[in-house]
């Protein structure tokens, strides 16, 4: 074969390769063509529904912060309901506690009945001194039962911090005692002061008591060491 025909033999074969190169160039720009037109309707049908999902979130997110925010303002106007009902009820506790004081106080002066908080108190301040101290209680209206029952209270409460504690009419003369009045042997500084002690926590329990003041019914101790009688008459409120 000469070199002409060998130039053409190889020409026609790169002409053909041309040839089906072309094709697949047109064959793959038609294909694109085609691909993009059917796609199109797919991806925008995608797009919608992405779209779609996106707002039923954000339409979720706003309901839930919406609910939050409601949430947060309900429980903030229950703090302030809880406050008021606090406030209120440490209110009615004030006035309730203040009634109740103004009623004892009234009964103490009134009434004279010791509750268990002021025979507590009474107690407590005379328990140190039993064994050297006997209490002599004296009425002067042995049938009126108010003063039948204060002294009642007064000596069993006495007789409770270990006093040794007698109970008797009163056989003074003179106008007649109205609230109380505690009295020491003349002279003798430790009855005074146990009289003193004895006049100041039936005051502090808010009972009308008077002195201590020096008796004049002439008991004498033979020592120092002997038990003070001190004298306690209860006269009308």
């Amino acid at each position: 074969m000469s070199d002409v025909d060998s130039a053409k033999y190889w020409l026609s074969w790169i002409e053909l390769g041309s040839t089906i190169a072309l094709f697949l160039v047109a064959l793959g720009v038609g294909y694109e063509f085609v691909a993009d037109r059917i796609a199109a309707p797919l991806r925008r049908q995608i797009e919608i529904a992405r779209e779609a999902e996106m707002s039923a979130l954000r339409t979720q997110s706003s309901n839930a912060q919406l609910e939050s925010a409601k949430a947060q303002e309900r429980a903030a106007e229950a703090n302030v309901h809880a406050e008021e009902a606090n406030a209120r009820a440490a209110e009615a506790n004030k006035v309730a506690e203040q009634e109740r004081t103004a009623r004892l106080k009234l009964e103490a002066i009134l009434i004279r009945r010791l509750n268990w908080q002021q025979k507590g108190r009474i107690v407590g301040s005379l328990k140190g001194l039993h064994g050297y101290a006997i209490a002599e209680i004296f009425l002067t209206y042995p049938f009126d039962p108010e003063v039948n029952g204060i002294a009642t209270q007064l000596r069993d409460t006495i007789h409770e911090a270990g006093w040794v504690v007698g109970l008797d009419i009163y056989k003074k003369n003179g106008d007649p005692l109205l609230g109380m009045l505690v009295e020491f042997e003349k002279g003798d500084v430790a009855s005074q002061n146990i009289a003193a002690r004895l006049v100041a926590v039936l005051q502090q329990v808010g009972l009308v008591v008077k002195g201590p003041e020096p008796a004049s019914l002439g008991i004498k101790f033979e020592t120092p060491a002997s038990p003070r009688t001190i004298w306690l008459t209860i006269g009308r409120r």
